[in-house]
């Protein structure tokens, strides 16, 4: 379910960069990174990390 969810906002996020549809799109990419951030999913959305670390306790396997 969570690798779903991760799957339709990289599209999500891929179609606002290569459309620029404009800085309120890119205000909510950012926001949604910086919510993923929290799990430590960003590095991975943003392809600079490898693996995304996963905390103790947390819904993603």
């Amino acid at each position: 379910m969570a690798d779903t969810l991760l799957l339709i906002i990289g599209v999500l996020i891929w179609i606002w960069e290569n459309f620029n549809l404009g800085d309120f799109f890119m205000t909510f990419k950012e926001i949604i990174i910086g919510l993923l951030a929290m799990f430590g999913w960003a590095g991975h959305v943003e392809g600079w990390m490898p693996s995304p670390p996963i905390p103790l306790g947390s819904p993603i396997n």
